[in-house]
């Protein structure tokens, strides 16, 4: 059902800025992995068309839900940040003042950007950090992090454009042409039910842990949701999803095709939920290539360690399109995934072993694993049972 609702069966998105919007906000520290997260998602996808979302202000990039990076419709970015911003920026203050960054280093700071990105301008991090180094802002160490995160929380600046290091910098009240204004309990209203229908099954802990709010309000939220979501009851828990990915799964609406997703970093297939071993049947090996961490959430059944070569870019002469995998979740068969080039059109084949054996000494249990080898790849996919830490060398 989850992968149903994530729109990585059949049913996809139209057009990156779609799936964006559908998913709420796509976890993106690792900007290539969230494009291939939205490439998955979307019909017919191309690097390309990503690029041109985030250059034509679509989607954005900044900090909204746990201090971390996600991609987030532009006129979503505004109402999460005003929900959320405010006690981010708290959590950090003895963070801030271990660094000396004072009030007036960030008053200063916002001055600066100000002056460099007015009139719609756009600029890199590292020309960002020298308008605000010429104010008089010292930048070394993390404090150049620092100022530029507290600026987004606080609603100044946003990630737009792509440029060749990934993107530049303008300020959010500019760059976002409609933003959406939305009182709190609307936002919280909002907050989960875009959630739900898209991350689903998930109860009000996985909301509160994926936005990084305090468990009453997630509560609350998802009250205000009413009758626009489904529920079920499963080990004595009670879940939340879209009514439709439900009828698929009770047959009132034909069920997708299943097919094991090339997920890569980011996905979000359980990322910061804690649902951990209920994502995957144990009979099912993990459909996740080596170079997914979205599945590697706080309790998360499946991991990926890699390493490898390359910076997510086509090779000359190849596609840029984003592949999808057609095979069955059957333990028995082989998978072909894209590495992580992805665009490059190599693979590597993964072949169930099992038990495993770690590197590390820690042994696997009976569910199947992938032991996945390919040309500038290193490591192994690890299934529930096996303890903490990396399961293969990165």
């Amino acid at each position: 059902m989850r992968l149903t609702a994530q729109r990585l069966g059949t049913t996809r998105s139209a057009s990156p800025a779609d799936a964006v919007r559908w998913m709420l906000a796509i976890q993106a520290q690792e900007l290539p992995g969230a494009k291939w997260s939205l490439g998955l998602r979307t019909t017919g996808c191309t690097e390309a068309a990503v690029n041109a979302a985030l250059d034509a202000g679509e989607v954005v990039r900044s900090w909204p839900l746990r201090g971390t990076l996600h991609l987030v419709a532009a006129e979503d970015i505004a109402w999460l940040l005003a929900l959320t911003g405010s006690r981010q920026i708290g959590s950090a203050a003895s963070r801030r003042s271990a660094l000396g960054i004072t009030d007036s280093d960030i008053g200063r700071a916002e001055e600066a950007v100000r002056a460099a990105l007015a009139g719609r301008r756009v600029l890199p991090r590292d020309q960002l950090l020298a308008r605000i180094r010429a104010a008089g802002v010292a930048t070394n160490g993390q404090r150049g992090y620092h100022l530029i995160w507290h600026l987004a929380n606080a609603g100044t600046l946003v990630m737009g454009a792509a440029e060749s290091r990934g993107q530049a910098f303008a300020l959010l009240e500019e760059w976002v042409v409609i933003p959406r204004a939305l009182d709190r309990d609307e936002a919280l209203g909002q907050l989960a039910l875009r959630y739900l229908r898209s991350h689903g099954p998930a109860d009000d802990a996985d909301l509160a842990r994926w936005a990084g709010i305090p468990l009453g309000e997630a509560r609350r939220g998802r009250a205000i949701c009413g009758a626009a979501l489904a529920t079920i009851e499963l080990g004595g828990r009670t879940y939340h999803l879209d009514p439709e990915t439900l009828d698929r799964e009770t047959g009132a609406l034909p069920p997708p095709a299943t097919r094991a997703p090339c997920c890569r970093a980011s996905t979000n297939t359980s990322s910061g939920t804690g649902i951990g071993r209920r994502s995957w049947h144990p009979s099912m090996p993990t459909a996740s290539s080596p170079a997914a961490t979205g599945c590697s959430g706080r309790r998360s059944s499946s991991t990926a360690w890699w390493s490898a070569r390359g910076a997510g870019r086509p090779a000359p002469g190849r596609s840029s399109s984003y592949p999808s995998c057609s095979t069955r979740l059957t333990p028995s068969c082989s998978r072909v995934f894209p590495t992580r080039s992805g665009h490059t059109g190599r693979s590597l084949v993964g072949t169930p072993t099992s038990p495993p054996t770690d590197p590390r000494g820690l042994r696997g249990d009976s569910d199947p694993t992938w032991d996945c080898r390919a040309p500038g790849l290193r490591g192994c996919i690890r299934t529930p049972g096996w303890g903490r830490g990396p399961a293969g060398r990165r």
